[in-house]
């Protein structure tokens, strides 16, 4: 069975698979935004907009506009050479990321904000956001953090006002549902600001970093660790799926993983589908990504389009790609039994996705790692 090239270790600070990884005195810096936007700006580039512009592309990624003929070879690998970026790190980067939020990011009341967290980025249904971490003014014995999703909602896409809200308390909503010890952040408030056309999200803080910043650094994943973080990502969206809850759209970026060891969270269930509500919070989706079935695009999500979002997860931490090619499955699988589920749960049609979450559970847990 091939094996996919160990990869220099790249995340500097301390890590769930920190202790797996050799020499840390060699490891690069993890991806600083701000050195990226000084990169930018060497290029006459203020914002990921102007970016866009270049190639004529106004949504989704520059990867994607290589893929469909919209950028040239030559302009794209300018870009990556003028930002020193690698290829995946690029295809992550979206096009409609600002350099500020069109409104000001005030913290919300009783809190300050300590660190910002993520560039500004644009959800799939078009409204603008940027994750800090929160620090409470009053309770100093311990100190108390938060993490705290800034929702810019002025050039959001028009909705009416009962839709919007809907979108913004889904996840506090979703949050509320689950029981205590779920693999979920606990949601602590939410905040509305500037006549509603902002918000502060707040959770609790977990001191973690996001799946897609350790796949950002070309972190090579142990085989333990995939099989860790497959199991709890089942686990977890077995609990969502018995609360009424599909995720839709589960990426990378919405799973943290706890520093110092392997616990993984699922958070951000802003564009959640609750099968009791008569609200759906999609709007239209503005780009696609490997990870989302293609039937939610359709808006026709269903239990299925979950699992086809994990195995793109879980095939890409064992390759470093999320690719549902047979071949790649087959080459870069631990096992015949795993191979068959990966493929099963990446068909294109939801009917024929046969594996339930717990058969899932059942097959990967056969894996016997090797040491």
């Amino acid at each position: 069975m091939k094996k996919r090239p160990r990869n220099t270790p790249s995340v500097q600070n301390e890590s769930p698979i920190s202790r797996h990884l050799e020499d840390d005195a060699e490891r690069p810096q993890r991806l600083d935004w701000s050195v990226v936007q000084t990169r930018m700006n060497a290029m006459d580039i203020k914002t990921m907009v102007d970016l866009g512009r270049k190639v004529d592309v106004s949504r989704g990624t520059l990867f994607e506009a290589k893929r469909k003929g919209n950028c040239s070879e030559k302009t794209f690998a300018a870009i990556i050479k003028g930002l020193q970026l690698t290829e995946d790190q690029l295809r992550r980067l979206p096009i409609r990321q600002e350099l500020e939020p069109t409104n000001k990011r005030d913290p919300p009341n009783g809190w300050i904000i300590e660190s910002i967290e993520s560039p500004v980025l644009v959800a799939a249904n078009g409204v603008s956001y940027q994750v800090a971490k929160l620090r409470n003014e009053y309770i100093q014995n311990p100190i108390r953090y938060a993490r705290g999703k800034f929702y810019d909602t002025l050039d959001a896409p028009p909705v009416s006002h009962v839709e919007f809200r809907e979108r913004l308390t889904r996840h506090a909503t979703i949050c509320s549902l689950l029981p205590k010890g779920t693999k979920v952040p606990q949601h602590l408030d939410l905040r509305r600001l500037n006549e509603g056309t902002a918000w502060w999200v707040i959770d609790e803080w977990i001191p973690s970093s996001s799946l897609m910043a350790l796949i950002d650094n070309d972190v090579n994943f142990p085989d333990a660790f995939v099989k860790s973080i497959g199991m709890q990502l089942l686990e977890t969206l077995m609990v969502l799926h018995s609360h009424g809850c599909i995720v839709r759209e589960l990426t990378p970026e919405k799973i943290l993983i706890e520093d110092g060891s392997t616990n993984c969270f699922i958070t951000d269930f802003e564009m959640a589908k609750m099968l009791d509500s008569d609200i759906s919070v999609s709007g239209k989706w503005k780009w696609t990504t490997p990870y989302r079935a293609p039937e939610v695009n359709e808006r026709n999500e269903q239990w299925q389009s979950d699992i086809y979002s994990w195995a793109m997860i879980f095939i890409e931490l064992l390759s470093g790609k999320p690719k549902r090619d047979e071949k790649w499955i087959l080459a870069n699988s631990p096992s015949k039994e795993i191979t068959k589920l990966l493929t099963c749960c990446l068909d294109l049609q939801y009917e024929y996705r046969h594996y339930t979450l717990e058969k899932a559970m059942m097959t990967v847990s056969t894996w016997e790692i090797k040491s």
